[in-house]
Parts: structure tokens; C-alpha cells; sequence
């Protein structure tokens, strides 16, 4: 798995990929490589973003502080 791309560069590399140019020279100025560009671009043109954020927060637990020290 890769490292974190913080939204402020991703923000770059999708404008220099609306201003053409191409995925190489995005990966060699910023790092992102140019699968990570594909998706980026796929995540703007479905959502209208740059990171996708989560409808929720996932299934709720039913612990509590009981259960966590039997």
C-alpha cells in the first residue's frame, strides 16, 4: 500500500492534468504516480472532489467499557 497523498497535492496534479499535460511529467513534479492519477481524475468526474469521504462511519460497535476489561 502506498503512502498518503495529502489533498492539497493532489489538488495540483489535477490541475496540471486539466492544463494537459501528461501523467509522466505529473509523477516526476509532484510524486503521485500515474495509476494514483487515473483514480483522482476518476473521483472528480464522479463526485465533483478530490477525496472521497465516507457516507458514514461504518457499522457500529456494541461494546463498551465493560467489555473492553473482562
Amino acid at each position: 500500500m502506498g503512502c498518503h497523498i495529502r489533498k492539497e497535492r493532489k489538488q495540483v496534479a489535477l490541475q496540471m492534468s486539466l492544463l494537459n499535460v501528461k501523467d509522466r511529467t505529473i509523477h516526476r513534479y509532484t510524486g503521485i504516480s500515474e495509476r494514483s492519477m487515473r483514480y483522482i481524475r476518476k473521483t472528480f468526474r464522479e463526485t465533483g472532489e478530490i477525496v472521497r469521504t465516507p457516507v458514514c462511519a461504518g457499522r457500529p460497535r456494541i461494546l463498551d467499557s465493560l467489555d473492553a476489561f473482562p
